[in-house]
């Protein structure tokens, strides 16, 4: 039998989900409006929700196998939330496609790398760094 416990809505859930389905849906569209709200802008918004977009960000989760490959460098296996563009979208916009300037994070990971983008030029260097010793690593 599996293990279980309760969702915060009070539903009974497998203990590998985080969240029932409902509280789920309702949990990724509150944080996806408050992502967009403080740091997207319009423009970038509506690139995120375009087909190219979209098309390209689901063959990068098919590279990856759907795992955050940062956490895989710690030998941790979560599965993705997010494609991340390694060079930001609004700081090369070139790149905004580019198969060799994405990754796949889990929100963690997603949060730590954009806390140290978020430090200053040399912090986002080393981490920017990181990320393409990732990918360079799996060819």
């Amino acid at each position: 039998m599996a293990m279980l416990k309760i969702c915060r809505c009070g539903k009974t859930i497998s203990v590998s989900l985080k969240r029932c389905e409902k509280c789920a849906a309702t949990y990724d569209s509150e944080r996806h409006k408050l992502y967009d709200k403080h740091r997207r802008d319009k423009e970038s918004a509506a690139f995120y929700n375009s087909k190219p977009w979209k098309v390209c960000s689901n063959r990068i989760r098919m590279r990856d196998h759907y795992m955050c490959q940062l956490c895989l460098t710690d030998k941790k296996i979560k599965p993705v939330d997010f494609v991340h563009h390694i060079k930001e979208l609004r700081d090369v916009p070139k790149l905004s496609l580019t198969e060799s300037n994405l990754i796949s994070l889990c929100a963690g990971c997603h949060r730590r790398v954009h806390v140290e983008y978020d430090k200053g030029k040399q912090q986002r260097k080393a981490m920017e760094e990181v990320l393409f010793g990732i990918l360079n690593q799996r060819v």
